[in-house]
Formats: structure tokens, C-alpha cells, sequence
């Protein structure tokens, strides 16, 4: 497992993002830090508004000023990100950071055929002629492993599948080259077949190219398949991180621990003389909105735990090398349940 280098690929300290007047924020990520090495896969976790697609906009300078207003620091390969103006940061996206969005039908130009599409990608950030350009087309098509590249280049958006669209979004996002790859919901919307091979090109792609990786997602089955850590959200703040095997094995907050209880599964219990399936758990209410955030832990009302000490907001408090919680009531480590029952 990737271990944590003096200057990371990505270094994010303290990410704050707001909507709305200044006089009455909306804050969508709140004192959020984050690093990713080269080679390396976090995941982002969390149910939908507890602000991961906003982390990944907000990483790429892709919410403007009218729309929202960032504070915090964004380094990448030691470089701010923060002090670049527009123009900088256009040089910086799909050349250096690359960026799959989730739906992508909606990433892609109808109008224009997939061909097109590719080369003016590549013309951003390559200064190549059209005819080096779109044999670089047919080189990421077969890389993103689309059958008969050279032919499908001219066809549309419409004459793909969903897993097909999917890929040439993914070969538009390494068409600069990209050390960094963000990947919001990758597997959106797609068939459990499809979603698995989307994974294994990634995965794939990534060893090859050796990109640090972002994968955004509220599917627990992803992360356990890809991630080597893996940061979960609520309500705009990280509230547990830990490498995979750990989070899996010992989730320390209850809102980790619901979500992997929440996890559809296909084994069977024994009930008397019969068998039936495992009854899926469910975390009672739902993420609080931005105008109505607590004054303390955001995930209390929802929590069997909640006390008076959950009016005050919970420290994010490391408990092992690359590994935090952020809970007045995190469940015990595996040492000390051991202790107790000796």
C-alpha cells in the first residue's frame, strides 16, 4: 500500500467552500484536507450533499466567484493552485489533472462526432497537426479498449452504449496526459457487468500511467475493489479516514459503520429451520441541508449515540499513521475490545 511522501502529488489543507450571500453561507465543504500520491487511489465516500462532487470542482478551480467562494489551499506537486489565475489553471486541467464526470452523455458534445471531440482535446494541450492528432484519437480509443477505433472515431455520441460513452470519456480525460485523474461516480447509471470493467480499465490505466487517482463514489463495493484509502464525508466535513483494509475491517465512526451495514449482501442467515436473506440496515433520516446544519456534529440527530457532548463539533483526531476519526463516540479499536474481554 502507497504510504504518504513529503511533498504528495496533491496536497489540499483546510478547503472551505460556500454559496450564497456572505452574510448567510451555505458551506458545502468545511476545513477539508486531503493528500494523494502518485500511484495511489483515494475514495470519497458519502450518501448524495455530503460534498464530494463539490471537493472535486472546487480541487480543479471550477466553481468561479459568482458561484461560489473557496478558501483553504490546493498544492499540486508542491505548486498553489490558489494563486493561479484562469488562464494558468486551464493550462494545469485535462494536462496535468483530468477530470471524469458523472454523467456522460451530458460530457459529451452530441453535435459533434467522437473523433472531433478527441482531437480538439488533444489540441489543447498537445500543439499537434490535425492528422498527428487524430491518429492520437485511435491510440486512446484502443487504449480505452473501444473495438475498431480507426472506424468508430467519425460516429456520434448516440451511437454508443452507456459503457462505450463512458470509456471515451475516460480517453478524453487522458488525452493531456494527466498525473492526477478526479473520477466523479464513474459508474453511474451502468450495469454491474459494465460498471465492472469501467473499474478494471481505471485500474488498468492507472498502473500504466502511474496516476495518482480520485474516485468519488457511494458505492462501498467499489471502494473495497479499487481504493487504497478512503476519506468518508458528512455534511461537507470528513468525518473518518483510514486505509481500505482498516475501514473495512474497523470503521470507527457510526456513520461509516451504517454505511457498510447498508451494503446490499447476498448471504443467507439461518432462521429456525429455514433460511432467508440478510434484512438490509438502514441509517434513519437524511443529510441535513446547508441551511440547516447543527452547531455541532452534523451526523447526531441521525446517531443511536448522540449526547449532550454532540453539541460541540468533534475534533478530527488521528488514531493510527493515515488514519482519523471525528466523533465524540468512536466505536473502540480492535486492541481495546481485546483488552476488555481478557
Amino acid at each position: 500500500m502507497t504510504t504518504l511522501a513529503s511533498t504528495p502529488l496533491l496536497d489540499v489543507r483546510n478547503l472551505r467552500v460556500e454559496f450564497g450571500k456572505p452574510s448567510t453561507p451555505l458551506i458545502a465543504v468545511n476545513d477539508l484536507s486531503l493528500q494523494v500520491q502518485a500511484g495511489e487511489t483515494l475514495a470519497i465516500v458519502g450518501e448524495s450533499g455530503c460534498g464530494k462532487s463539490v471537493t472535486a470542482l472546487a480541487l480543479t478551480r471550477l466553481l468561479h466567484g459568482s458561484q461560489a467562494r473557496l478558501s483553504g489551499s490546493v498544492r499540486y506537486r508542491g505548486e498553489s493552485l490558489s494563486d493561479l489565475d484562469e488562464r494558468a489553471m486551464r493550462a494545469i486541467r485535462g494536462r496535468h489533472i483530468g477530470m471524469i464526470f458523472q454523467d456522460p452523455m451530458s460530457a459529451l458534445n452530441p453535435v459533434m462526432s467522437i473523433g472531433d471531440q478527441l482531437i480538439e482535446a488533444i489540441q489543447a494541450h498537445h500543439p499537434l497537426p490535425r492528422a498527428q492528432a487524430r491518429a492520437r484519437a485511435v491510440e486512446l480509443l484502443e487504449r480505452v479498449r473501444i473495438p475498431e477505433p480507426h472506424k468508430r472515431l467519425d460516429d456520434y455520441p448516440h451511437r454508443f452504449s452507456g459503457g462505450m460513452r463512458q470509456r471515451v470519456v475516460i480517453a478524453m480525460a487522458l488525452a493531456g496526459g494527466p498525473s492526477l485523474l478526479i473520477a466523479d461516480e464513474p459508474t453511474t447509471a451502468l450495469d454491474v457487468t459494465i460498471q465492472a470493467q469501467i473499474l478494471h480499465l481505471l485500474a488498468s490505466l492507472q498502473r500504466e500511467m502511474g496516476m495518482g487517482l480520485i474516485l468519488i463514489t457511494h458505492d462501498l463495493g467499489v471502494v473495497a475493489e479499487t481504493a487504497d484509502r478512503v476519506m468518508v464525508m458528512y455534511a461537507g466535513r470528513k468525518v473518518e479516514e483510514q486505509p481500505v483494509h482498516g475501514l473495512f475491517a474497523h470503521p470507527r465512526h457510526p456513520y461509516t459503520r451504517g454505511l457498510i451495514g447498508a451494503r446490499p449482501a447476498l448471504q443467507l442467515e439461518a432462521i429456525g429451520p429455514g433460511k432467508r436473506r440478510v434484512r438490509l440496515k438502514e441509517i434513519p433520516g437524511m443529510v441535513p441541508m446547508l441551511s440547516q446544519l447543527p452547531v455541532g456534529c452534523a451526523f447526531a440527530a441521525r446517531c443511536e449515540h448522540a449526547d449532550v457532548r454532540c453539541q460541540q463539533l468533534p475534533e478530527l483526531l488521528p488514531f493510527e499513521p493515515l488514519a482519523a476519526v471525528a466523533c465524540h463516540h468512536p466505536c473502540p479499536a480492535p486492541q481495546r475490545l481485546h483488552r476488555a474481554m481478557a
